[in-house]
């Protein structure tokens, strides 16, 4: 099963003054097990939801500071779920519902993102991984990461 999942965890603030909480970051994991974290359609609005909730916690009384994207078992993102193709790739409707609504519309949500959003490289990083990538202020790589369109 394929799952855009978010968690929040906390760091030390040595610029903080005593008594303020910890700072918070938050870490989205891209997983599609067994597909190098192929991003299906589902995850593709999953990926737009996780986002948009984030902005509203940049704003928070705690904000979030931070957050890292990362994929799940050594692999960024392979691209698109190709499984899923044929259900919508050949008509041109539902392609540019794909592209214009579920795909723009999650990368527009990391775009409007109102903190530092870090990508965390490693395995293979192509076609939809490489935009997820590049809608990110910092990317981060490791000598095993892999990329292509």
């Amino acid at each position: 099963m394929s799952h855009v999942i978010c968690q929040f965890e906390e760091c030390a603030n040595p610029a903080a003054e005593a008594g303020s909480p910890p700072a918070r970051f938050a870490r989205v994991r891209l997983q599609n097990a067994g597909k190098f974290n192929a991003m299906s359609r589902a995850m593709w609005v999953q990926l737009r939801d996780v986002f948009v909730a984030l902005q509203e916690q940049t704003r928070a009384a705690n904000p979030v500071r931070c957050v890292l994207i990362e994929g799940a078992d050594e692999h960024f993102c392979a691209g698109g779920d190709i499984a899923e193709f044929p259900s919508f790739r050949f008509e041109s409707d539902s392609l540019r519902a794909f592209h214009e609504e579920e795909v723009w519309g999650a990368l527009a949500a990391l775009l409007a993102l109102n903190c530092p959003l870090i990508a965390a490289i490693d395995g293979n990083c192509m076609g939809a991984g490489l935009e997820i990538a590049s809608c990110c202020d910092i990317r981060i790589a490791t000598a095993h990461s892999r990329y292509g369109a």
